[in-house]
């Protein structure tokens, strides 16, 4: 113990350093954990959309035009809220929300799932992942 002490005198940065990435770690492993079952793979987004399910896109609206998912309809993430009552009829439906890179989808699942959509998900990496999968992208403006 006493050793770990001296070193951690003579190496304050080090330490430091190391304590901060540890947190960080931690901090990760949380939100990983907290998203779990909240967000889906390609495969499972694709299936869910086969079910009927709608898929909306919460980027702005360059983003969505550059390349989105096959039938996304385009809501931008400050819009959502006011959005959920026109969604409402997909209650029933799964609903599959897709942003960049994943973390905003996160928000607006747990948004749309306090307002009662049971079945909102998120698309796992977004679609920054999508595309790093060599998975269909279409261009286009958006259509709300």
């Amino acid at each position: 113990m006493d050793q770990l002490l001296e070193f951690a005198g003579n190496h304050p940065y080090l330490v430091t350093a190391a304590v901060v990435l540890l947190a960080a770690t931690v901090v990760a492993e949380i939100k990983a954990r907290a998203a779990q079952g909240l967000m889906l793979g390609a495969m499972d987004a694709t299936r869910a959309a086969n079910r009927g399910g709608l898929i909306i896109d919460v980027r702005d609206a360059e983003n969505y035009a550059r390349g989105h998912l096959a039938g996304a309809r385009h809501v931008p993430l400050k819009e959502l809220p006011a959005a959920a009552a026109e969604l409402s009829k997909h209650r029933a439906k799964p609903v599959l929300i897709c942003c960049e890179t994943g973390s905003d989808s996160i928000r607006a699942v747990r948004a749309l799932r306090d307002s009662g959509f049971e079945q909102a998900y998120g698309l796992k990496d977004g679609v920054a992942g999508w595309r790093r999968e060599n998975l269909p992208l279409v261009e286009g403006t958006a259509k709300g």
